[in-house]
């Protein structure tokens, strides 16, 4: 098992030395934005749509 864990983790570690010897591109005035549109709009509002209803029905159970 010692073995299987040593391997193991000498394997990851040699494929993991790639990523490290790569120099990050440079950035050329500011990256491009993440685009935030009707769809995160959309969600957020189905999110609170959906708490504002299930805030009510507990009310009501509550109440009664």
């Amino acid at each position: 098992m010692k073995k299987l864990t040593g391997l193991t983790f000498a394997l990851c570690l040699l494929a993991s030395v790639g990523a490290w010897a790569v120099d990050p591109p440079p950035i050329d005035g500011d990256p491009d934005p993440i685009p935030v549109d009707g769809g995160a709009t959309l969600l957020l509002a189905a999110g609170a749509t959906y708490g504002y209803k299930m805030l009510r029905k507990k009310k009501a159970v509550i109440a009664v």
